[in-house]
């Protein structure tokens, strides 16, 4: 779907693509719509693109589809990915803030190549059913979850103690081994720890230690969003990998424009390459109001390279109040 983008006063501008088909069995059709939402139509607001895929079929269909930009250079800006039921009752999905206008108009030259912005959709459908014999399926890995759950919980046959503020947490030597690279180095060098079968630690709090070596146990953490900050600077420090990519993409949950500075921060201090690229583009994305952050007040102080970005941010905005589109 391409348009050009041109103020139309208050009325509701409803662009709708052709409709089109993923070639599935199941004769599948859809079609996009975009709302220019210049008018006051409840719960879209006037600053954004609003976008939906719609399931055009009479029978109800699970699929995965994703919706994006193209820039000049062809490439993808995704803003939506979702594995969803489109059902009869239920037939379209999408989004209310798919991107926002001043962010289009800050950014012409990249994003609106020759005036034209280019929407795109990808849709795999997935109920194609195959038929396959009714084999019984072993449960072994669940079993072994369940099994070192209940080891985690007793403690039982432990030994190794973890000393920190104050406590004494008990443990088992083979299982942080074999989990923690970092963990392992200690029970295999020569060091205190491998004599000993006891471990001092000072810069992790209790509590975070617990939800690490819950993961370390039972692959899974209980109330991750409220502890990701911290249990990813741990998880970095014992090269957990897998916790610390479940931290990121937990973090990535609570970007607002006010934080995005300070998770940049956060990110690149811990080698979070996934997080670090996310909110880059957060960043380049809302620039106009990343800008207008306490945190980015604060960094701007030590920094000219932020002051020249603030400049830049400021002369596309001001481009953007004279400019006049038209088809």
């Amino acid at each position: 779907m391409k348009f050009r983008l041109e103020p139309t006063g208050n009325e509701n501008l409803l662009l709708t693509s052709s409709e089109f088909t993923t070639g599935s069995k199941l004769a599948d059709e859809w079609c996009v719509t975009l709302h220019f939402n210049n008018g006051v139509r409840p719960n879209y607001s006037a600053d954004w693109l609003t976008i939906f895929i719609e399931n055009l079929n009479t029978h109800d269909v699970t699929a995965q589809f994703s919706l994006f930009l193209l820039d000049r250079n062809q490439v993808k800006h995704q803003f939506t990915q979702s594995l969803r039921d489109f059902k009869i009752s239920q037939k379209i999905w999408g989004r209310h803030l798919f991107i926002n206008k001043k962010i289009l108009l800050a950014n012409p030259y990249e994003l609106m190549p020759n005036d034209i912005l280019t929407v795109c959709t990808e849709v795999i459908v997935t109920d194609d059913k195959v038929t396959v014999p009714n084999v019984p399926l072993s449960s072994s890995k669940i079993q072994i979850i369940e099994d070192l759950k209940e080891i985690y919980n007793s403690r039982e046959s432990s030994d190794v103690t973890i000393n920190i503020e104050n406590k004494k947490i008990k443990a088992h030597k083979v299982i942080l081994m074999a989990r923690s690279p970092v963990l392992a180095a200690m029970f295999t060098h020569d060091m205190s720890e491998k004599k000993s079968n006891e471990v001092f630690i000072t810069d992790i709090s209790s509590d975070t230690f617990e939800k690490l070596l819950q993961y370390i146990y039972t692959d899974q953490v209980s109330d991750l969003d409220s502890i990701a900050g911290d249990l990813l600077e741990a998880a970095d420090k014992y090269q957990l990998q897998s916790l610390k990519k479940k931290c990121e993409e937990s973090l990535c949950k609570s970007l607002r424009p006010d934080n995005l500075i300070s998770m940049m921060n956060f990110a690149e201090r811990h080698n979070a390459e996934n997080m670090l690229k996310y909110v880059t583009e957060c960043i380049a994305l809302d620039a106009e109001n990343v800008v207008q952050s306490n945190d980015f007040k604060e960094i701007e102080k030590s920094s000219m390279g932020f002051e020249l970005f603030k400049k830049l941010t400021a002369l596309h905005a001001n481009n953007v109040n004279e400019m006049v589109y038209s088809s």
